[in-house]
């Protein structure tokens, strides 16, 4: 998660670690320690990752050179540090910089709604223009399948782009419909909505997902497939990826 910053300047200190095997008492010492900074007078927040290997890095930011001293000289935090250099890093760096300038770049979340019985007909038409299917399809049968699916309309940036439409099969959450209104593709946002819908499935614990995708749709199935989808059934007309979380 981004570390809510205001605007420059304020200062970083970047701490680099590389741990130990040792493990007992540091996962509560590290939860200690971020409740503990975020109480001090001039903290701004902390971003922190740790990869297999072991070598992580913490970067908190900080009101002034004075917040930091400050936190360095905390009884509890210099009594954890110690215990740190004696058990739990093989060797680590603080290095501490005074932050200029910032800026990024952040798409905009895509809002998963849930649709009503009223939103069945916009579902309906969109079907009906994006995906070739079999005239048995129809509106009554939406109606009468509607209970059985999670069905949701997808909002960008305050504006409705598409929908979403999944249920559990075999074990896995699959997606039996993601479609993007032809205005608002080759933005991403498909993309976009498959990794939330994968992030809420790993959420709620699942270990797979799949989706259903037509042979003829050459761009989603490309995309998934660069996803990580793989291929597991498949007939005449369509075939089912699926995808370890």
């Amino acid at each position: 998660m981004f570390a809510n910053t205001p605007k420059p300047p304020y200062y970083a200190v970047i701490f680099t670690s590389q741990r130990t095997p040792y493990e007992v008492g540091y996962a509560d010492a590290a939860v200690r320690m971020m409740e503990l900074a975020a109480e001090q007078a001039g903290f701004l927040g902390v971003e922190s990752v740790r990869g297999q290997d072991g070598l992580g890095i913490t970067v908190s930011y900080w009101e002034s050179e004075a917040a930091i001293a400050a936190w360095r000289n905390h009884a509890e935090h210099t009594l954890t540090r110690e215990q740190g250099r004696a058990d739990w890093y093989m060797a680590y760096e603080t290095r501490v910089a005074k932050v200029e300038r910032a800026y990024g770049f952040r798409v905009p979340q895509l809002q998963f709604i849930p649709a009503q019985e009223a939103d069945q007909d916009y579902v309906y038409a969109q079907t009906q223009l994006n995906l070739k299917l079999p005239p048995s399809w129809d509106r009554a049968t939406l109606a009468r399948e509607w209970p059985q699916f999670q069905n949701h309309l997808l909002y960008h940036a305050g504006q409705r782009v598409g929908l979403l439409r999944w249920r559990e099969r075999d074990g896995a959450l699959h997606v039996s419909d993601v479609q993007i209104e032809a205005a608002h593709r080759r933005k991403g946002l498909g993309k976009q909505a498959l990794r939330q819908f994968e992030n809420m499935a790993r959420a709620q614990g699942y270990a797979r997902v799949s989706l259903r995708v037509f042979h003829d749709n050459i761009d989603a199935r490309r995309l998934y497939l660069r996803e990580g989808y793989v291929e597991t059934e498949h007939n005449d007309s369509n075939a089912i990826l699926t995808k370890q979380l």
